[in-house]
């Protein structure tokens, strides 16, 4: 999905069209970006791959498809556009990808092996590394339990001990880990999913504009007795969150991420509304969120 950040799609189109990966088709759902964003994609990746705008053809195998979503309705509803289509047209896997990653080599086949034919796997994500080469430990994490959101919280911060961060993520826990691993969360920066499996629950669900899209992902397949894989053996560059670039104040951010906690907690974790205020209002957000509030008078 694009988002403002023409030119990040396009590194990142054309690091997968590098690789050496052949079986696929890209969608990309520009999410009304409003700056003329389409068209530099088209006219940049014209001259090495077919690129065609979606007009609701039944047909497209091969190079890359371009929808003009009109309506920045968040990224679950936004990804959705266009996991929709790919599964409309016959895609067996899906994949979601950030616009700030760079593919290396054969890391979609490896992602693919893995969940293909697997009755018990929903989806696959690789080792994600940062720009300088170290790991970006949001690849894999468990899932949350009700002290960590005190420990996400403003006053929270003294409680990420080295031995809490040892046991929530993975490639902390485990740095060499070099095999595939069962784990509770895999990161929405990079995502390959049976299609099947991931219609039968509905895409992502549109209730969040935006955070805890994985961690719900995660609740739902749980129920249905699926789970989620880290494949360290591919490996796929993650930028930074460039994707949220375009929302100018960071009090809009805190609001969807205390709108999204609440939801969370409530409809996928089955919390009580007490549980879910004590939760969510000590969370670093909130406490953000007031502060800016009241900073910038609103």
């Amino acid at each position: 999905m694009n988002y403002k950040n023409y030119q990040d799609t396009i590194n990142c189109i054309k690091s997968i069209l590098d690789s050496n990966s052949r079986d696929y088709f890209i969608i990309v759902v520009d999410n009304a970006s409003n700056n003329g964003s389409l068209g530099e994609i088209e006219k940049q990746l014209a001259p090495v791959t077919q690129v065609r705008h979606w007009a609701g053809q039944t047909d497209f195998s091969q190079g890359v498809l371009l929808v003009d979503n009109k309506n920045n309705s968040g990224y679950a509803a936004g990804n959705n556009v266009g996991l929709r289509i790919g599964y409309q047209l016959g895609a067996t896997h899906l994949m979601v990808l950030n616009n700030d990653t760079l593919f290396t080599d054969d890391a979609l086949d490896k992602l693919k092996a893995v969940v293909t034919g697997a009755d018990d796997i929903i989806c696959t994500g690789p080792l994600l590394l940062k720009g300088d080469g170290g790991i970006d430990y949001n690849c894999a994490k468990r899932r949350p339990r009700p002290l960590d959101f005190f420990r996400f919280s403003y006053f929270g911060k003294w409680l990420k001990t080295e031995e809490w961060r040892k046991e929530y993520y993975y490639m902390i826990k485990y740095p060499t880990l070099n095999q595939v691993t069962d784990v509770d969360i895999i990161s929405g920066s990079c995502m390959l999913f049976d299609a099947q499996k991931f219609a039968e629950i509905g895409f992502f669900d549109e209730h969040t504009f935006l955070y805890y899209e994985e961690a719900i992902i995660h609740e739902k397949a749980r129920k249905k007795g699926w789970k989620m894989v880290l494949v360290p053996q591919a490996k796929v560059v993650h930028l930074g969150a460039q994707s949220t670039t375009g929302h100018s104040t960071s009090l809009f951010m805190l609001n969807c991420e205390y709108n999204s906690l609440k939801y969370y907690l409530k409809s996928h974790r089955g919390f009580s509304n007490v549980m879910v205020g004590l939760l969510s209002s000590g969370s670093w957000w909130f406490i953000n969120m007031y502060t800016a509030k009241r900073k910038l008078k609103f």
